[in-house]
């Protein structure tokens, strides 16, 4: 008995049974002829086949005959009027006449046969369902546990590989604004599949990527359709066919991902698979999504939490000095020695320094930060940093000390650079117990390179420690110790 494979184009056999002394062997029956196809669809009995030699019909499966040994045979479809899905074969040796009886015979037992594997196909069908229900599942459930992009696209190539058992599949991705494409994920599961990982792919020529763009849905191709550039990068056996997909979520939404599947020439995509594999694509391609707006929202609250912090620290700093110069220009507003008006003069220049400070974040720093390189002597630095320091440390009855034997000159964005040593040292101090004791270690590690340390006599709990090893939280709707609803809070200060 064989029975039709809907995807392959042949046959398949689902039961045999040979005389005593023969073997049916390991055969391929391929797809029947349209001639042949069309005569055991249209006839209402059995097909006689009396001798081999002489009779033509079933052509297609001739040399299969020649290797049973079979010289005649009865051939019959289970359901006369409808497709050839299963075909009953009785095979003799010999060349000999079939009787109208054993044909009519045959066709009785095909029709009983017809309705044991109708029962069949619907347990098939309902298992498929439950098949798409589990994909629905698995893409639902993948959502909302997966949380890193190569993560949700290596773990969704891996369940449609296993569900539509292909030899390759491959997610061709590329930036936003970019003219080349990359190949992310690949899935080569046979020695005649694969990819080049590290091609570049031109968006505007590949002729792969063209058609999934300009497709809207599954796009099915064969090998010998691609030209040579896209043969370079992606191959496989001749004729062996290919689905792309472009991962697109929405006709407004600029797509940056396809989604490429690949098997073998007899394979034939049944309307379920493509339902399938649309399903987990436009899945896939929500997810992913999703995970990059999350992202990229993250990034954005990230890098305007640090411009915020870096504002309110400067502001925080020309309040400081503003406010200590006011004082000093009341307490000389009524002298008029020379003296009094000289130091009226200077503290007039280092208002103007201080103004004029304020133009680079002012022009260049409205949404985000930039970097303003800049050089200063690293005990200018360590000075200024203790001398803002200083009330902190008297209020606080602490003992502190900079070990520095370098004359170095430090280059960077040198005003970050001291309010971020400011921050920390002030969350030391907090963090010290009264009378406890501050250090600022310096200690040159090369011409380019100075490591500068501040240690305490304070604690930092475990549980703080954890959390800053473990990064950024999973679960951004619950943040951990060191962060606030309000922005950012120094991982090392107290609550």
């Amino acid at each position: 008995m064989l029975l039709h494979d809907a995807e392959r184009g042949g046959y398949e056999i689902t039961f045999q049974r040979e005389s005593k002394g023969r073997r049916g062997g390991n055969l391929r029956w391929v797809a029947l002829d349209e001639v042949d196809w069309q005569m055991l669809e249209r006839s209402s009995h059995a097909i006689a086949m009396s001798d081999l030699t002489t009779d033509l019909k079933l052509l297609a499966w001739r040399e299969n005959f020649q290797s049973l040994g079979i010289q005649s045979l009865l051939a019959c479809n289970v359901s006369p009027g409808h497709a050839p899905e299963a075909i009953i074969l009785v095979a003799s040796p010999q060349a000999r006449h079939w009787t109208s009886v054993e044909g009519d015979l045959l066709l009785a037992v095909g029709q009983q046969l017809d309705l044991i594997l109708h029962q069949w196909q619907l347990q098939r069908q309902m298992s498929q369902q439950e098949q798409l229900y589990d994909s629905i599942q698995w893409g639902l459930q993948t959502l909302q546990r997966t949380f890193q992009p190569d993560q949700l696209e290596e773990s969704a190539n891996r369940h449609i590989a296993d569900l539509l058992q292909v030899p390759l599949i491959a997610l061709v991705h590329w930036d936003i604004g970019q003219s080349t494409a990359q190949i992310n994920h690949c899935m080569a599961r046979h020695k005649d599949f694969g990819t080049d990982a590290n091609a570049n792919i031109a968006l505007d020529t590949d002729a792969l990527i063209s058609w999934a763009l300009q497709t809207d849905g599954l796009i099915p191709v064969t090998f010998e359709d691609f030209p040579p550039t896209t043969q370079a990068w992606i191959w496989g056996p001749p004729e062996s066919k290919f689905l792309l997909m472009a991962l697109r979520t929405a006709p407004d939404h600029v797509c940056d991902a396809v989604l490429v599947l690949a098997d073998r020439r007899d394979r034939k995509w049944s309307d379920y698979h493509l339902s399938l594999v649309t399903l987990l694509a436009n899945q896939l391609a929500w997810s992913r999504r999703h995970l990059s707006l999350t992202e990229m929202l993250l990034t954005q609250r990230e890098e305007l939490e640090q411009l915020n912090w870096y504002k309110h620290k400067r502001f925080d700093e020309v309040h400081r000095r503003l406010d200590i110069s006011v004082q000093r220009l009341e307490e000389l507003a009524n002298d008029t020695s020379p003296l009094a008006v000289q130091r009226q003069q200077q503290l007039l220049r280092q208002l103007g320094s201080l103004v004029n400070g304020m133009t680079h974040m002012l022009s260049h720093e409205q949404w985000q930060l930039s970097t303003n390189h800049q050089t200063t002597p690293l005990i200018s630095l360590l000075n200024r940093l203790m001398e803002r320091a200083s009330p902190l440390i008297r209020e606080r009855h602490l003992w502190s000390k900079v070990h520095n034997d370098s004359n170095a000159i430090i280059g960077g964005d040198i005003v970050k650079i001291e309010f971020v040593l400011y921050e920390l040292l002030v969350a030391a101090c907090q963090r010290s117990p009264d009378q406890g004791r501050i250090d600022v270690w310096c200690r040159p590690m090369d011409r380019n390179t100075l490591e500068l340390s501040i240690t305490d006599d304070g604690e930092v709990p475990d549980l703080l420690l954890s959390e800053l090893l473990n990064g950024r939280p999973e679960d951004i709707l619950a943040p951990p110790a060191w962060m606030s609803p309000q922005g950012y809070i120094s991982p090392f200060a107290k609550p």
